[in-house]
């Protein structure tokens, strides 16, 4: 089967499904949803969505004693893409959402992202996205930033208090930022323009409907830009390094401290999921990176 997530799973002791309360009354089942996770730590949070209405949920130690924390619906033209936990700062922890809204007719790209207060419950900041957005990736969140800013670009020393993972269809990936570190920043329902983004794909980009991609060995993918976006994000930390797979099998690697390419690899399938393993009693420092891909329905 293709694999679709890389997710934390709970075994219960129960013999019936756990059934989730719903969070309207129209709403009989969820599309989407997660159990959060950070740094490898359950957060005691989960999440599910259904058109444009996101609920919170709470563990309460246990899956059983799950319980809807709260409901956010972001209105009746808007449709919830992804959700990521991504703290502002060492109290604050929260949610960054990337929503389509069909209503925002005077921007091009009808998507934005949304700090969601998991302490407040509720929307603080919305920020346009840089492009259709495809999915989220925590690179490095206000928590972790100041311990890891020094070590990067210049760039991201000034004006940058954390950095968000963007995949957009059409242009492959970006990195931006809310422009916000406390939670006692509240910006209301006015759409924001984002402060500072940075197009990852741009290099592969050859007209207005196509891209190439070419590995290290010389071989390449062609395309057209519809079908260019990122399907998994990862980040090397101690070498500051962002990971990006693609569908038709490409690996791109970008350096967060000189900002250049640093590395390209093709593989034989859909790039699903990333994982980074130390490696054991190695005196170098090595570390390998396990990709898992999806071949059709294999």
């Amino acid at each position: 089967m293709s694999v679709k997530y890389h997710q934390k799973c709970y075994q219960s002791p129960s013999q019936e499904p756990k059934l989730l309360p719903t969070s309207t009354a129209t709403a009989d089942s969820y599309e989407k949803g997660c159990f959060f996770t950070y740094r490898g730590e359950d957060t005691g949070y989960f999440y599910t969505a259904t058109g444009d209405c996101l609920s919170v949920f709470e563990l309460n130690g246990d899956i059983e004693d799950a319980t809807l924390s709260f409901t956010i619906a972001f209105g009746s033209t808007a449709k919830v893409i992804d959700c990521i936990y991504f703290p502002l700062n060492e109290t604050s922890p929260g949610l960054v959402v990337a929503v389509y809204d069909s209503a925002l007719t005077k921007r091009k790209h009808k998507c934005y992202l949304a700090y969601v207060s998991l302490t407040k419950k509720r929307v603080l900041k919305k920020v346009t996205a840089p492009g259709q957005v495809y999915s989220l990736a925590n690179i490095i969140d206000g928590e972790q930033y100041p311990s890891q800013v020094h070590g990067l670009n210049s760039a991201f020393q000034r004006k940058w208090p954390h950095i968000i993972g963007v995949s957009i269809y059409g242009c492959g990936g970006a990195l931006t930022h809310l422009a916000m570190t406390s939670e006692d920043e509240e910006h209301g329902e006015r759409c924001h323009k984002a402060k500072n983004v940075i197009i990852l794909g741009k290099t592969f980009i050859t007209d207005e409907d196509s891209f190439i991609f070419r590995d290290d060995q010389g071989r390449q993918y062609s395309g057209n830009r519809s079908n260019f976006y990122v399907s998994k994000f990862a980040y090397v930390e101690r070498c500051a390094i962002v990971i990006m797979g693609f569908p038709f099998g490409g690996i791109y690697m970008a350096s967060l401290r000189t900002q250049r390419p640093y590395a390209f690899f093709m593989a034989e399938g859909v790039i699903e999921d990333c994982a980074i393993q130390d490696a054991d009693d190695d005196p170098r420092g090595c570390f390998y990176m396990w990709f898992a891909l999806s071949r059709g329905v294999k």
